[in-house]
């Protein structure tokens, strides 16, 4: 999940990000970088941050549209299976498993509601890193909107704020 980010950075040459990187970010945006490696949390939200303020202005629309674009992405190529079951209890367990397979941080949990709601409880993760849980709500939104074939729409239920012990989001559909 790194590479795109490394990828969006290397091709801006406006110096933007030397202020923001550490010299330890700055080498790793330098190597080569492999997609199925575990590169480390601190390093990975330090870019990520850095990607959010230099080309999003840390703008949640923005960033809400990058996780469906990057999430619609993930689900046509690599996950492509994941898109072919339109249950929803087997959907969520397919997106609870997609996540734990893609971060080696935090905990998710997926709840069944009803035939029109799940909810996804976020435990774990760094309950100030609100960028992340944008990107990861328009993730959701998409892969249940493709898994589903109808729109879906989220409700933050319990927002990521200081000293929270969980972010939950609602996803519904008609």
């Amino acid at each position: 999940m790194l590479k795109p980010l490394i990828i969006i950075i290397r091709a801006n040459k406006t110096g933007a990000y030397d202020k923001l990187l550490s010299d330890k970010a700055k080498k790793l945006v330098a190597e080569h970088i492999f997609d199925p490696v575990w590169y480390p949390y601190e390093t990975y939200k330090e870019i990520f941050n850095a990607l959010c303020q230099v080309e999003a202005t840390n703008n949640p629309r923005v960033i809400l549209q990058w996780g469906r674009v990057r999430g619609r992405e993930i689900l046509s190529t690599i996950y492509k299976y994941t898109l072919t079951d339109d249950r929803v209890k087997a959907a969520l367990f397919s997106y609870t498993r997609f996540h734990k397979a893609v971060f080696n941080f935090g905990e998710i949990e997926g709840t069944f509601v009803s035939n029109h709601e799940i909810q996804t409880t976020y435990r774990n993760f760094d309950p100030e890193w609100v960028n992340f849980f944008y990107l990861s709500t328009g993730w959701q939104e998409e892969f249940f909107h493709l898994c589903l074939g109808k729109p879906v729409n989220y409700k933050i239920l319990k927002g990521p704020m200081k000293g929270a012990d969980v972010t939950q989001l609602s996803l519904t559909w008609a």
